[in-house]
Parts: structure tokens; C-alpha cells; sequence
């Protein structure tokens, strides 16, 4: 014969197992429903491609580089100063590592440059920036 104080926790104990199951299960809806959902709050292209260029200059900024956009999407970019020439290439290697979305076109370091500053390179961009 089974105690009265045993029929209770049996009793108790199915119901807390049901609750759970249906807590479970209700949280399982709600996770495949906002799977399947369609996400309309995408942010635009442009804004995306924004911030790519955004934070590729400001890391050329912080390399001491002065980035230049130009009308067709393309960075160039100036260093004023060799002094320390292994250091100012890993800045400007970090640097252009950072700019995602952007391919190196050119790069020319030293005094066989034909341009004017002494260190100078060319970022072009890809699908994702334009």
C-alpha cells in the first residue's frame, strides 16, 4: 500500500515534469519560429560599405598614414616620415591588414618611389565597398 504522503510527491512530481515539458517545448516553437522568420530589419549596402571605409582609415590614421579617398572609391595613401623604416612598414602592413573590403593595387617604399612621399600605396576596393 502506498503512503498518502507518497501519492502527493508522485503527484507533484508529474506536474512539475509537465510544466517543464511545456516550457520546453514552448521555448523549442519559439526559437524555430524566429529561425524561419523573415529578417526585414537588415541594414542598408551602403551603410555596410561605410563603416568598411570608415574604420580602413581610421586605422591608416592611427598607423600615421594620411588616407585620401578618392571619387572612384580608391584610398591612397601617403607616409611622410622613414626614419624608421621596419617600423613604419609594419604599421603601414598592419594598417592595410585592417582594411577589410580593399585590395593593395600598388605599394612603393623609399627613395626608388616616383611619387613624392617616401612611402605611398593604393587600396582598392572590392564588392563589399562599393
Amino acid at each position: 500500500m502506498i503512503s498518502s504522503y507518497t501519492k502527493t510527491q508522485r503527484r507533484i512530481n508529474g506536474s512539475l515534469a509537465g510544466i517543464m515539458f511545456t516550457v520546453g517545448l514552448a521555448m523549442t516553437g519559439y526559437g524555430a519560429f524566429n529561425i524561419v522568420s523573415d529578417i526585414s530589419a537588415e541594414p542598408p549596402r551602403e551603410l555596410f560599405s561605410q563603416e568598411l571605409v570608415s574604420r580602413c582609415e581610421t586605422s591608416l590614421m592611427q598607423a600615421e598614414l594620411f588616407p585620401e579617398r578618392m571619387p572612384d572609391g580608391v584610398i591612397d595613401v601617403s607616409g611622410v616620415s622613414l626614419d624608421k623604416p621596419l617600423l613604419t612598414l609594419s604599421q603601414a602592413s598592419v594598417a592595410i591588414q585592417q582594411c577589410a573590403g580593399f585590395t593593395l593595387d600598388t605599394f612603393c617604399m623609399g627613395d626608388g618611389c616616383e611619387t613624392s612621399p617616401p612611402l605611398h600605396f593604393t587600396l582598392i576596393p572590392t564588392e563589399a565597398t562599393r
